[in-house]
């Protein structure tokens, strides 16, 4: 068996916290990545279309208002008809500061949705899909 002197398990010790001041320093710089180009990095709600109409959407229990000034965007495919929405799609919302109004629909994928919620861990967690 090795004999391990003070001497060494200073030096790990020291090369522990180097190793851990890098990593910690490299992710706190690192800048967010939007999961497709023209998306924000992050969203007011993320959650499934319960259902959408011309004037509303339906997000879990709450209904929001929408209208033609509403932006709805897909990867790929910015400011697109709210037809290209369904029941059932994953989607980021952002809202607008003074009402519930919906500014923009983001679809996403539900990699996009997990690499969200890894991120922001205390707000809503996935729903069960």
């Amino acid at each position: 068996m090795r004999n391990t002197t003070m001497k060494d398990v200073r030096w790990r010790a020291v090369l522990i916290v180097i190793l851990m001041a890098i990593f910690f320093q490299t992710r706190a710089s690192s800048k967010p990545v939007p999961p497709h180009a023209g998306y924000p990095i992050n969203y007011h709600r993320v959650a499934y279309i319960a259902s959408i109409d011309a004037r509303s959407i339906l997000i879990g229990d709450s209904v929001y208002g929408i209208d033609e000034n509403t932006q709805f965007n897909l990867p790929g495919m910015l400011n697109v008809s709210s037809s290209h929405f369904k029941t059932g799609d994953l989607v980021g919302l952002l809202f607008r500061k003074d009402a519930p109004k919906v500014v923009s629909v983001w679809r996403l994928t539900k990699d996009d949705a997990m690499l969200y919620w890894a991120e922001h861990r205390s707000q809503n967690t996935p729903p069960d899909r």
